[in-house]
């Protein structure tokens, strides 16, 4: 069951009605496109009749009680999705939504290996064209040995590496193409 913060509400972002892919019968969204349906500083224009993959989908600051409010999407340049698959490890995937400045900052280093130690796998991920899905890193190899000996500049130089690798990935379509017939538009 997803458990939201209180009195946190997603006010002028938008960032998951971009990145997200979407497969529904009423409303097809390929990755990294802006939904049809959003207005921005506004939201979604179809709210009361959105698709179930929107009205169950809540990004990690929603989420995630020991994040401020400067790790709004908008605000922080991330968007972090929780998943909790059952039967197995939680998984905390970081995606960059405009590049790397998060990786400079210690806040971002800090919650990355507080996910690691929480028993998370920690994924960072970097958005790929449109109609790309993001490609993705496991990082928990790469920074164990540094979030053991409690230096977070070797977080962040492993985070860099694994930036930098993702950079040079093969991105993969998602085969979606823009379709939507929600409440009249389109």
């Amino acid at each position: 069951m997803i458990s939201l913060v209180p009195d946190r509400n997603c006010g002028k972002c938008t960032a998951c009605c971009r990145f997200l892919p979407i497969r529904q019968e009423r409303l097809e969204k390929p990755t990294n496109q802006i939904c049809p349906h959003c207005r921005g500083g506004a939201g979604c224009t179809v709210y009361p009749v959105r698709p179930p993959a929107c009205v169950g989908w809540y990004c990690g600051w929603r989420m995630l009680a020991g994040l401020d409010k400067s790790w709004r999407p908008d605000r922080s340049g991330v968007m972090i999705k929780v998943d909790l698959p059952e039967g197995g490890r939680p998984q905390i995937k970081m995606l960059l939504l405009a590049g790397p400045a998060p990786l400079s900052r210690k806040e971002f280093a800090s919650a990355v290996a507080c996910y690691f130690n929480a028993g998370a796998d920690v994924y960072l991920q970097v958005p790929g064209p449109l109609g790309h899905y993001p490609a993705q890193a496991l990082l928990n190899s790469h920074i164990e040995a540094a979030v053991r000996e409690r230096v977070l500049e070797a977080v962040q130089f492993q985070m860099k590496a694994a930036y930098n690798a993702l950079l040079k990935h093969q991105f993969e379509p998602d085969g979606l193409v823009m379709r939507a017939s929600l409440g009249g538009q389109m």
